[in-house]
């Protein structure tokens, strides 16, 4: 108001063609100035930037995402496989593993390396293959590595999503979430960004 002095404010496509004829060729330019005066006057740092949550279409694929509930409930169950597991192999190899009522990857790691001790004390080769019988120890060794990757892959989910209830696997940065303007229609969820 106080720029146009009382006379008529312009309609949005004299804005528009203002935008685009004259400020797009320079608005990122003028953006960047921007922040470094605000940098140089000590009104803002450059370490974090934030915008103004505006939610942006991934291209992320929807399958391609993990989900913080999922994660934790496959979590939970292998957490509750792993200590009869390990006694098991505790009784049938006669190795000595110090654990409480959780287990956690450390532990596993040097379950792995007594069993792997244990390989090389017997000499045993492990077989690969069709019609090939695998050892009780070689069993027990591939189900650990198992176990050992899927604990290993929860807790990277785990710390990639922080406080996220999602992300997508080929966009760490890509949350889901409902958006009016939905492509997909319904209210169906769709990948995109949280800025």
């Amino acid at each position: 108001m106080y720029l146009l002095e009382d006379k008529p404010v312009p309609d949005h496509t004299t804005i528009a063609r203002f935008l685009s004829k004259h400020l797009a060729s320079c608005i990122k330019e003028l953006f960047a100035q921007m922040d470094f005066m605000l940098e140089e006057a000590g009104a803002i740092s450059l370490q974090d930037m934030f915008i103004d949550g505006t939610k942006i279409e991934s291209v992320a694929n929807k399958y391609e995402f993990v989900w913080k509930k999922s994660v934790q409930k496959n979590q939970a169950k292998l957490m509750e496989k792993l200590p009869d597991f390990v006694d098991k192999a505790r009784e049938e190899f006669s190795v000595s593993l110090a654990h409480g009522k959780e287990i956690h990857l450390h532990q596993l790691k040097k379950l792995r390396r007594k069993l792997k001790a244990r390989q090389k004390e017997q000499g045993l080769q492990f077989v690969h293959g069709i019609g090939k019988r695998k050892t009780s120890l070689q069993k027990t060794l591939e189900q650990l590595d198992e176990f050992i990757a899927r604990l290993k892959k929860y807790n990277k989910y785990l710390h990639i999503m922080g406080n996220r209830n999602s992300f997508a696997k080929t966009d760490t940065g890509a949350t889901f979430m409902r958006m009016k303007e939905d492509a997909m229609k319904n209210g169906q969820l769709k990948p995109a960004y949280n800025i």
